[in-house]
C-alpha cells in the first residue's frame, strides 16, 4: 500500500489482501492486486494525482430507438436502405 492513504483504504487494502491469500488467488501477487485495487478507486474518486482510471470504462445505457437488430437489418437489407429512404422524403 503506498505511503499516503486515509484509514479506510488501508484497511480495504488489508482486507483485500487477506481475502487474496485465503482463497489462493493471484498466487504470490496479493499485495499487488489489493494495492492496485485500492488505487483505481482512489482515482475514481478523484484523490489521486491522475484522474482516469486505467483499463476499462463502464459503458452508459443507451437509448432505444424501438427498432429491434433484426428489424434494422432488414431494413439495411431493402432496395436503397434506410439512409435513401430518408434522403428521398427530404428531398419531397
Amino acid at each position: 500500500m503506498p505511503i499516503k492513504g486515509t484509514k479506510k483504504e488501508k484497511r480495504q487494502y488489508e482486507k483485500i489482501k487477506k481475502s487474496a491469500k485465503k482463497s489462493g488467488r493471484y498466487g504470490g501477487r496479493a499485495e499487488e492486486v489489493a494495492a492496485r485495487t485500492v488505487m483505481k478507486k482512489r482515482r475514481q474518486k478523484g484523490k489521486a494525482k491522475t484522474k482516469t482510471s486505467s483499463g476499462r470504462k463502464r459503458k452508459t445505457a443507451k437509448k432505444s430507438t424501438g427498432k429491434t437488430t433484426r428489424a434494422k437489418k432488414a431494413a439495411a437489407g431493402r432496395k436503397g436502405g434506410r439512409k435513401t429512404a430518408r434522403r428521398r422524403a427530404r428531398k419531397s
